[in-house]
């Protein structure tokens, strides 16, 4: 504090003006609120335009992270609500059941390099497409001929390490699974708080806005073909990956197109109030300010 050239008593001081001035605020705007027919017309105006800018899955993926996309007319904007779902995508919940630490750095080395195998044979088969010369094309074949055999001895090679990571957990898992596979949401929840590994789903709040599945989710291949597999309600038998085993609960299969209502009135809601009193606030502060007859001496500022 003596750094910053304050000391505790104005900084305490400072948090009670804020205080009093947040409090203040809240009671100025207690009464400011919205018509239905305000959400109805929000909701209609952000599916319009959410239908035509969020044209790929790419792009939904990012609107429903909340990260910025980029429209149609190049400007920048983030969806506080997204009222329009694309085909195929899901909220799920899971429980994950680690493997050893040496275990899951193996495993992540041969799928790092499995994937870069890939990555050289669809590059060889783009040259092969666009090589006239018959030489050549012999050449490229023999390559891709090649670099898939690599690949197939890597892959069995991360099938057994991965068969062999499994069996060292698998008695903890099925415990895990058995306590949720014939549960409730509230169940899964309960289980997930005491047993995940995951630390991005560690807590309820977490898990009840779950992990979005779907195309272009940037998930794990084997999760997401299993998570989106899955129905509302409905909970996975162990599937692994090169993390460990996760049991998988469906929160909802998000339906194509246009979001229910009901779904999402009380957050628009809650945006369009927010927004209001945000409006008739400056309007007061402006209002406050004029009847207040300050003066401004800019030059003295700028001094």
């Amino acid at each position: 504090l003596d750094d910053n050239g304050t000391s505790e008593e104005e900084m305490l001081e400072d948090i009670l003006l804020n205080n009093a001035l947040d409090k203040f605020k809240k009671e100025m705007l207690k009464d400011v609120t919205v018509l239905e027919a305000d959400i109805v017309n929000h909701y209609d105006e952000l599916y319009q335009e959410q239908s035509q800018e969020i044209t790929t899955d790419a792009l939904f993926v990012k609107a429903m992270s909340g990260q910025s996309i980029t429209t149609s007319s190049g400007s920048s904007v983030t969806y506080d609500n997204v009222v329009y779902y694309r085909k195929g995508y899901s909220k799920v919940q899971h429980i994950l059941i680690k493997f050893e630490e040496s275990d899951a750095t193996e495993l992540e080395g041969y799928v790092s390099s499995i994937a870069e195998y890939d990555e050289e044979i669809a590059d060889y088969e783009e040259e092969l497409k666009k090589e006239t010369d018959e030489a050549k094309k012999t050449e490229i074949q023999a390559s891709i001929d090649k670099a898939k055999a690599d690949r197939s001895s890597l892959q069995a090679k991360y099938d057994t390490a991965l068969a062999a990571a499994c069996a060292k957990i698998q008695t903890k898992t099925d415990e895990v699974y058995n306590s949720v596979k014939d549960g409730d949401e509230a169940n899964f929840i309960k289980v997930m708080l005491e047993k995940t590994e995951d630390t991005g789903m560690n807590t309820e709040e977490t898990a009840k806005e779950g992990y979005l599945v779907g195309p272009e989710d940037g998930m794990v291949a084997e999760f997401s073909e299993a998570a989106t597999a899955l129905k509302d309600g409905e909970i996975s038998k162990p599937v692994a990956t090169y993390y460990g085993y996760h049991i998988i609960r469906c929160i909802k299969v998000l339906p194509e197109g246009k979001v229910p209502y009901e779904d999402v009135k009380e957050e628009l809601k809650e945006t369009l109030t927010e927004e209001r009193k945000t409006s008739e606030w400056t309007k007061m502060v402006e209002n406050w300010t004029k009847e207040a007859k300050i003066k401004k001496y800019a030059k003295r500022l700028e001094d």
